[in-house]
C-alpha cells in the first residue's frame, strides 16, 4: 500500500489527489489562524501527500477506538467529534468547520481514536495518512515541523477545554466529595 492509501468508510467517494485543489484548500488554510503559516508551496507541497473525499451527512469520518493510521483536514461543511459514554450516549466535545484537522492525536500516538468525527453536513476533506505523515518528516523537514507544530497546537487546545469541562464539573473544594 502507498502512502496515499488508506481504509475509509464506503461512504466516502473519491475526488481524487489533493494537488488537483491545491489552490482552494490553500484558500481553506488560509483561513484558519493554525494554518495561515503555510504559504501557497508549502501546501501544494503537502496536497502531493494527500487525497481529496467527500462524505454525506451522517458519515462518521473517525470511528472512536479505530486505527488512527490518518488523519483529516474538513475543507468544506461541519462535523463534530463525540465521546460515547459507558451507557453508549454520544456527547459533542467539539465542533469543526473548514480548515481544522481531526484524528491526529492517534495518527502520533498510534493508539486507538478517542472519539468519533460525524459529519453533520455533506462534507468535503483531505486525508493524510500516517505513513505519508512519515514521509513528509523525513523528505521535507521544514514542512513536517509546521504540521507538527500545527498538531500540538490542536492538542494543546483540546486539553484546555477539556481541563475548563473538569475544572466546572468538579464540586466546589469546600463540599465534601462523593463516595463512589
Amino acid at each position: 500500500m502507498n502512502h496515499l492509501q488508506v481504509r475509509l468508510p464506503q461512504e466516502f467517494q473519491c475526488l481524487g489527489s489533493a494537488r488537483d485543489f491545491a489552490e482552494d484548500i490553500h484558500e481553506i488554510f488560509s483561513a484558519v489562524p493554525l494554518l495561515q503559516a503555510l504559504d501557497m508551496n508549502e501546501t501544494a507541497l503537502l496536497c502531493n501527500f494527500m487525497v481529496c473525499y467527500s462524505a454525506p451527512r451522517g458519515t462518521e469520518l473517525l470511528t472512536e477506538g479505530g486505527k488512527g493510521d490518518f488523519m483529516i483536514f474538513l475543507l468544506t461543511g461541519t462535523a463534530e467529534m463525540v465521546l460515547t459514554d459507558d451507557y453508549g450516549s454520544r456527547h459533542r466535545v467539539a465542533l469543526l468547520g473548514p480548515g481544522v484537522p481531526a484524528g491526529h492525536m492517534s495518527m502520533i500516538t498510534g493508539r486507538p481514536r478517542s472519539s468519533s468525527c460525524v459529519a453533520m453536513d455533506p462534507v468535503d476533506v483531505v486525508v493524510l495518512s500516517r505513513q505519508a505523515f512519515n514521509d513528509i518528516l523525513v523528505t521535507l523537514p521544514r514542512l513536517g515541523n509546521k504540521l507538527m507544530l500545527v498538531m500540538l497546537h490542536g492538542l494543546s487546545e483540546r486539553l484546555q477545554v477539556a481541563h475548563q469541562q473538569l475544572v466546572y464539573d468538579m464540586p466546589p473544594a469546600t463540599s465534601p466529595m462523593p463516595l463512589r
